[in-house]
């Protein structure tokens, strides 16, 4: 049997409680990374670790492995000779059979908990974990030992490598704080839009809708006991078309399972959180509830920022690209929600719109022309 896992640590940490004997080969480890190992398994089994330099695995992680393989002979450490050394693989042998953990995730925390990562979880029949023994056994042959000599100058080498990787990620940085201005000088009729929303908020209707969108927003706090959550009225959420229709198909799951969309909930009006992040991990990370795509999360933001967030559908987006809206390639999804927002913020306050919502208003009527 297997399972699709998008956060390794949990159920990682979990197999390893039971384990009888352990092989690590990793690419990447870090002493995060070790810990949750050593930390997870009982004390008396054996363990294997195969690992690589092509990633900069941290310097101590090498020097805890060597010093407790001089002291025990339940630990052997290997250093893997391939520059291109880069698997992820996790092997645990225990009472109730053979498990194996393949997928992108490496042996630090980011790779268990906070990265956008994928495995596998394999309960494996005896000939296919053998099998895997034997691929194990073959990195080893391709490995030396962990020295101090070696560990001496790769501290060295690790410092330097590092100041690289900050500099590198500098460049990101720059790169991401870039593509907003990107935007701006993508949308060729960002006039035209500002213009029609000026024209909006001096049509006789405006004060209709800014009315009735405020009475909209407190409706659907009110259906969710924003910021609470507790007492949770999910049909007249679902009745509520305004700020998007959404199907009403995920009630049976949210009903089966209220805590955990409580968290959801709690997690996307968290505006200490950066907004980047609190849309990806909702899309797709570890707060990703089945059938709850980009409509449902951009509604739930709105109700709580309306000021910030606006609904994304495919109705806004159609809207926004007949006003020259495209946004750079390469940027996640949570990245682009982000982006656009900040861009559509700028736009409806130029124009002298009050929130959101009420743009939301605008991009549907001109939606359905």
């Amino acid at each position: 049997m297997t399972q699709i896992i998008q956060q390794l640590g949990p159920e990682l940490k979990k197999a390893l409680m039971e384990a009888e004997e352990v092989w690590v080969a990793v690419a990447l480890m870090n002493e995060e990374g070790l810990k949750l190992i050593q930390e997870s398994i009982p004390d008396e089994i054996k363990s294997t670790f195969i690992l690589g330099i092509g990633l900069p695995t941290h310097p101590e992680v090498f020097n805890k492995l060597y010093k407790q393989e001089l002291l025990t002979d339940k630990v052997e450490a290997y250093l893997h000779k391939g520059n291109f050394y880069h698997p992820k693989l996790y092997l645990i042998k225990s009472v109730n059979g053979f498990t194996a953990f393949v997928g992108s995730a490496n042996a630090t925390s980011s790779g268990y908990h906070k990265n956008v990562e994928l495995s596998i979880k394999w309960n494996c029949n005896p000939d296919d974990f053998e099998t895997l023994i034997k691929l194990v056994e073959q990195y080893k042959k391709s490995s030396i030992k962990i020295s101090v000599p070696f560990i001496d100058k790769y501290k060295k080498s690790y410092a330097l490598r590092k100041k690289l990787h900050k500099q590198e990620q500098k460049l990101i940085d720059e790169d991401l704080n870039n593509a907003e201005k990107v935007v701006n000088k993508s949308l060729g009729q960002r006039s035209a839009l500002i213009e029609d929303l000026k024209k909006f908020r001096k049509s006789p209707s405006y004060k209709t809708v800014f009315k009735e969108r405020g009475q909209v927003i407190q409706d659907l706090r009110d259906s969710l006991d924003h910021p609470i959550f507790d007492e949770l009225d999910l049909d007249k959420f679902f009745k509520i078309k305004e700020l998007g229709t959404l199907m009403p198909f995920p009630k049976n799951r949210i009903k089966a399972d209220q805590k955990r969309f409580k968290n959801y909930l709690q997690f996307l009006s968290d505006s200490s959180v950066d907004l980047a992040e609190r849309f990806q991990r909702a899309f797709d990370g570890d707060y990703y509830l089945e059938g709850m795509g980009q409509a449902f999360i951009s509604k739930i933001l709105t109700i709580n920022e309306p000021n910030s967030c606006w609904v994304q559908n495919d109705v806004s987006l159609a809207v926004l690209e007949k006003y020259g809206l495209k946004l750079p390639k390469g940027l996640k999804p949570g990245e682009k929600y982000k982006v656009a927002a900040k861009f559509l913020e700028e736009s409806y306050s130029e124009a002298g719109l009050d929130n959101m919502a009420i743009l939301d208003e605008f991009l549907f009527s001109k939606g359905n022309i």
